[in-house]
């Protein structure tokens, strides 16, 4: 496997079919990986975008998905999907064990996990895991970490990792008057893009040729910054499948669900700050 061209797909997915849903693929070249392609939406990364360009919201069509993941990489398609929505064997009605052990052991870090309910992602959530399942991809739980394997993960722990905080990083869009009340909206901008920045110079010590080129956050609204947000959502689902890859990441949940963490956001776990 050390000189196969490997590749790992992440997806910032939105949990209604009307949102749009970020994509990263990464393909590894030796020791690195490369950034393939980025994109803040399904139809952008499908059909491609400039930055400026409006940003359309779609239910992800998995087939075509990996179709364009074969073209870019002219090898065989994502031996791992990293996807940030909650998925399970099962129907999913409500929390699950993964839910609460995320929340357990990282809610002391701000890191507790959303609560999934019948509704949402409900369909939206079923139908990818369905179209990825006819592809061969077995969700990941406790019980099955074979590849091709779909992945459930969670940015915000695995941010804990890539940055080496102990707590949420706050790099929300629609969270910026919570995360710096009082602050106007050009400060709260100009804050917001330090954070992104930080975060892809952490990512780009593990992977080469990401394009996302940060705008400057007096030419634009906090709506329009939105883009970068799911763009940087989707590299870090991509670089966590990479962490399962390298079998240094780990699923808290069950064998029907689980949620899979890099192992080092482990030291920031609650196990560790009660030692």
């Amino acid at each position: 496997m050390q000189h196969e061209l490997v590749s790992v797909l992440g997806i910032d997915a939105a949990w209604t079919d009307h949102q749009p849903s970020g994509v990263a693929l990464l393909q590894r070249r030796g020791q690195k990986w490369k950034c393939v392609r980025v994109a803040p939406s399904y139809i952008g990364f499908c059909e491609g975008f400039a930055w400026p360009d409006r940003i359309v919201g779609a239910a992800v069509d998995v087939a075509r998905l990996l179709a364009v993941c074969h073209q870019c990489l002219g090898a065989p398609r994502p031996v791992a999907v990293a996807v940030d929505m909650p998925l399970a064997t099962t129907r999913i009605d409500g929390r699950r064990p993964a839910d609460n052990l995320v929340s357990q052991k990282f809610g002391h870090c701000k890191c507790a996990a959303h609560s999934p309910t019948a509704e949402r992602p409900g369909a939206s959530g079923r139908r990818l895991q369905a179209g990825f399942f006819d592809f061969g991809y077995l969700l990941a739980t406790t019980a099955n970490a074979g590849t091709p394997a779909l992945l459930e993960v969670y940015p915000h722990v695995a941010l804990l990792a890539l940055t080496k905080h102990g707590e949420r990083v706050p790099y929300k869009v629609g969270k910026t008057n919570t995360y710096w009340p009082g602050q106007s909206a050009k400060q709260r901008k100009r804050r917001l893009i330090e954070k992104w920045q930080l975060i892809l110079d952490r990512l780009e010590t593990y992977i080469d040729d990401i394009d996302v080129p940060l705008p400057d956050p007096d030419a634009h609204s906090l709506e329009y910054l939105k883009r970068f947000e799911d763009a940087i959502d989707a590299l870090v689902c991509a670089w966590t499948a990479t962490q399962f890859l390298n079998k240094t990441a780990i699923p808290l949940g069950d064998d029907d669900g689980a949620i899979w963490i890099p192992s080092i956001s482990m030291q920031f776990a609650m196990e560790a700050h009660a030692a």
